[in-house]
C-alpha cells in the first residue's frame, strides 16, 4: 500500500529513477560484502559455464526444451551488453557441451529478455531448428538447418507453441503481449490493435504446418464477454502450452485493471476436438505451469492476499489439489522430471538478492535445494534474469540463466555426478 501511494506521488518515472538507485546502491554494497559472486552448489551436482565474453549469453523459458535429444547441444540467444529489442538483433546458435565452443546459426529480430525467439530445437528433426523472425514487416518462424545455417521453410506466422509431431502450431499477437506485458512479446512491429480493448480478429491462432492455412481459435472480445462486457479493460493472452498428446491446450486470458495497478488472470484449458473451453482458474491469480501428462497441470499461484502456492488442476474435471508444504509457498518456474513424482523448480531474488533451484518430491513432500546464487538487481523490470530451470529429458542435466558474476547473463549448465 505504501509502494502504491509513493508511485502515485512522484509518477512512474520518477518511481523507477529511485528503483533503480535503491538497486545500484545495494548492489555496490553487495559488492564490498563479497555477496556478488555467490554460488552454493548441492554435491551431487556439477556446474559448467557456458557465454560469449562481453555479452549477454541466455536462453530464455523454461517450457522450451534447451538441450537436444542427444544431450550434446544447448541452444542460446546472444546479444550485446546494451541491446534494445526493438532495434537488435539476437545472434541464435549452440554450445557444443564437449567442445565448449558457441556456433552461430543465424540472427533473429523478433526476440524478447524473457523468452528470446521461442527457440527451440524441431522434435522430428534434430539437425534443425525453429526460431520466431521479422520477413517484410511481418512476425514469421524458419525452420533453420544446422549443417547448412540456411532457411528450409518460411512459416507464415511467429509461434507460441508447437505439437510433438509438428501438425499444428499456436500463435497469438506478439506486439499486443509485448506492450501489455513488456519483455514477454515483440516490439520489433507496432500493435495495431492498440486502440482496441478487445479486438474482435485477434487472439489465439491455429496453423496447421501441413497446408499452412490459419484460423482464429479464440477471440479476444469472446473472452472478454465472460469478465468484461462493457471492454473497458485491455486483454490480451499469453502462456500457451499444447499438452504433450497435442490433444488440448492451456493459456492464460489477462486484463489489466488501471484503477489497481494490476492485471486479472484466468487460467483455460482448450480441447481442440470438442472446440470448447474450459476455466480452471478465474479466483487466484495464475502465474507459472507444466503438464503433468496429458489431463494433470502444476501451477503457481496467488491469492487476493498475495500468498503464494503450488496447486494441481486435473484439465478434465477440474478438480484442484493445493500442494501445502510450507517449502512451496514462493513463485517459481517448475518442471517435471519424466516419472513426473518430483520437479525442480526456483524462486524469484530473496533476501541478499539471492535465488534459489531446488528439487521437490509430490510423493513425500522433501524438498532438496540444488543452488543457492546471486542474481543482479541491476538487472530488473523486463530485462530481469530468472532462473528459467530447464531440465534435460534424461533428467542429467539441468540448465539455467544466471548472473551470479559480471551483471551479464550467463548459462549455467548442472551435471548430475
Amino acid at each position: 500500500m505504501i509502494k502504491q501511494v509513493i508511485k502515485l506521488i512522484l509518477g512512474q518515472s520518477k518511481w523507477n529513477h529511485l528503483v533503480s538507485m535503491i538497486k545500484y546502491v545495494k548492489t555496490q554494497s553487495y559488492f564490498k560484502l563479497g555477496r556478488n559472486s555467490i554460488f552454493q552448489l548441492n554435491e551431487e551436482w556439477e556446474k559448467e559455464e557456458y557465454y560469449v565474453e562481453g555479452k549477454h549469453t541466455f536462453f530464455g523459458y523454461y517450457d522450451i526444451a534447451q538441450m537436444n535429444i542427444e544431450e550434446d547441444k544447448i541452444l542460446a540467444h546472444v546479444v550485446k551488453h546494451n541491446a534494445v529489442t526493438s532495434n537488435d538483433r539476437a545472434i541464435v546458435g549452440y554450445f557444443s557441451i564437449t567442445e565448449k565452443k558457441f556456433v552461430q546459426i543465424t540472427t533473429t529480430r523478433a526476440w524478447c529478455w524473457q523468452q528470446g525467439a521461442r527457440l527451440r530445437w524441431h522434435p522430428l528433426n534434430s539437425n534443425r531448428i525453429i526460431l520466431n523472425d521479422v520477413e517484410d514487416e511481418h512476425y514469421i518462424a524458419r525452420v533453420v538447418c544446422l549443417d547448412t545455417k540456411e532457411t528450409e521453410r518460411v512459416i507464415p506466422m511467429a509461434l507460441y507453441d508447437i505439437d510433438n509431431n509438428f501438425t499444428y502450431g499456436l500463435s497469438l499477437n506478439f506486439s499486443r503481449l509485448q506492450r501489455l506485458r513488456p519483455g514477454y512479446g515483440y516490439d520489433t512491429l507496432n500493435d495495431e490493435t492498440e486502440t482496441e480493448n478487445a479486438p474482435s480478429k485477434d487472439g489465439i491462432f491455429y496453423l496447421d504446418l501441413r497446408s499452412n492455412q490459419i484460423k482464429l481459435l479464440i477471440s479476444l472480445k469472446d473472452l472478454a464477454n465472460d469478465v468484461d462486457s462493457e471492454m473497458k479493460y485491455q486483454h490480451y493472452i499469453n502462456h500457451i502450452s499444447i499438452a504433450p498428446d497435442g490433444k488440448s491446450f492451456i493459456f492464460f486470458h489477462i486484463w489489466n485493471v488501471p484503477e489497481f495497478r494490476n492485471w486479472k488472470t484466468r487460467l483455460c484449458v482448450y480441447n481442440l476436438k470438442t472446440g470448447k473451453n474450459r476455466i480452471l482458474e478465474e479466483k487466484d491469480k495464475v502465474s507459472h505451469y507444466d503438464w503433468k501428462g496429458n489431463e494433470e497441470l502444476l501451477v503457481t499461484c496467488y491469492t487476493e492476499k498475495k500468498e503464494q502456492y503450488y496447486a494441481i488442476y486435473n484439465t478434465i474435471t477440474g478438480e484442484k489439489k493445493n500442494l501445502t508444504s510450507v517449502c512451496l509457498n514462493k513463485d517459481g518456474h517448475p518442471s517435471f522430471y519424466a516419472n513426473e513424482t518430483k520437479f525442480i523448480s526456483d524462486t524469484y531474488p530473496l533476501e541478499h538478492n539471492l535465488q534459489t533451484l531446488f528439487e521437490y518430491d509430490i510423493n513425500t513432500n522433501v524438498q532438496k535445494e540444488i543452488v543457492e546464487a546471486y542474481s543482479s538487481p541491476l538487472l530488473y523490470g523486463e530485462q530481469r534474469c530468472d532462473m528459467h530451470p530447464r531440465l534435460a529429458l534424461s533428467g542429467k542435466y539441468i540448465t539455467f540463466d544466471s548472473t551470479y558474476s559480471d551483471n551479464r547473463r550467463k548459462i549455467i549448465l548442472l551435471k548430475r555426478r
